[in-house]
């Protein structure tokens, strides 16, 4: 593996505690430590970058990408602006609907976060590669 593309609301903070998912920030500095480089993809939303420099997240991540939808196209175009192929990527998220269907259709390994609001979703069709219930369990996979 080459990279990781990091979901936001959930996957490493919490808009409900608004507080940083517990552990996110130590996996986030094995990861950079191991060599991978991190992106960040985020819904846009009102007050996420802010909320990304005020906790002090952004200085993990090569490139921070706010969109209005998280499509297969998109990853496409990321995968080909920062020179990566799918294959050396994984995509980790709360959200089998969103961000894992949409990095599984281009090609990544996805990391489903089966954790929180989202843990029972169930979409037709979306089957991520691996699954893990805390942010921490990311470790084996670096």
């Amino acid at each position: 593996m080459k990279a990781i593309i990091f979901d936001f609301n959930r996957t490493i903070y919490d808009p409900e505690s608004r507080r940083i998912i517990f552990g996110a920030r130590k996996m986030l500095e094995l990861a950079r430590s191991s060599g991978l480089r991190l992106f960040l993809l985020s819904q846009r939303e009102n007050g996420r970058e802010e909320i990304l420099n005020r906790k002090d997240l952004s200085q993990f991540f090569e490139e921070v990408f706010f969109v209005d939808e998280k499509s297969p196209e998109f990853f496409r175009e990321l995968l080909a602006k920062c020179s990566l192929r799918s294959q050396e990527v994984f995509v980790v998220g709360d959200r089998l609907s969103s961000e894992i269907k949409s990095g599984g259709s281009a090609g990544c390994q996805t990391i489903f976060l089966k954790k929180g609001k989202f843990a029972s979703e169930r979409p037709r069709g979306v089957k991520p590669c691996f699954v893990i219930n805390d942010i921490r369990d990311l470790k084996k996979f670096l």
